[in-house]
């Protein structure tokens, strides 16, 4: 199953019918050499315009040839989210006691040479397949979800990021959303050679 990336704006109006496109981004935002293959994008909504393009919501869809369970818990765990996501320099849980909804932690991060902080909590998990977080201070407000599925052996991950860009980042936004896009792309194109090249 290659990587495919689904991105949209929300609106009350219908969007057009979807189309395939082939982008091979480049390195300014983020590329680390992933194959034209992975980087077919599937594009819905609008044409991106400075007055709709936020906020946006992207999807994932990728085969990752680890068992389920390791791959859940590693993406459950958000300190690793600096291993893999580029543009993130720290996270870090802040709150006690088992792991679950209620759940929080800051983030450090850094987009179009300007640092980002968060403050995120979680609000859905199912232990071993899913897991929702929202920020609840930011710059860059973001829902992001993460469900992971037995497929063919290996797993099938699945995200949902849905953001809203505020001040110097929404006059930016036409620009922005399309760092976003190719910047999650690589990203789960990054966890994939992680996790499927860790020993066993």
């Amino acid at each position: 199953m290659p990587l495919r990336v689904s991105l949209g704006t929300r609106q009350e109006s219908k969007p057009p019918e979807p189309a395939i496109k082939s982008h091979t981004p480049g390195r300014a935002f983020g590329y680390d050499g992933a194959t034209e293959e992975a980087w077919r994008l599937r594009i819905s909504g609008a044409q991106t315009t400075r007055e709709n393009c936020m906020p946006t919501r992207v999807e994932v869809d990728i085969q990752i040839d680890r068992p389920t369970d390791e791959v859940f818990a590693y993406l459950s765990n958000f300190e690793n989210n600096p291993r893999w996501q580029k543009g993130m320099d720290t996270c870090t849980i802040t709150s006690d006691g088992e792991f679950g909804v209620g759940s929080t932690y800051d983030q450090v991060a850094h987009m179009a040479n300007r640092q980002v902080l968060s403050s995120f909590k979680v609000i859905d998990y199912q232990p071993g397949r899913r897991v929702k977080a929202t920020t609840t201070t930011s710059s860059f407000p973001i829902t992001f979800t993460r469900v992971v599925d037995p497929h063919e052996g290996g797993s099938r991950v699945r995200a949902i990021i849905e953001g809203d860009a505020t001040g110097f980042f929404k006059l930016l936004s036409p620009i922005i959303n399309v760092m976003v896009r190719r910047s999650i792309g690589a990203d789960y194109e990054r966890l994939k050679h992680l996790l499927e090249n860790q020993p066993d």
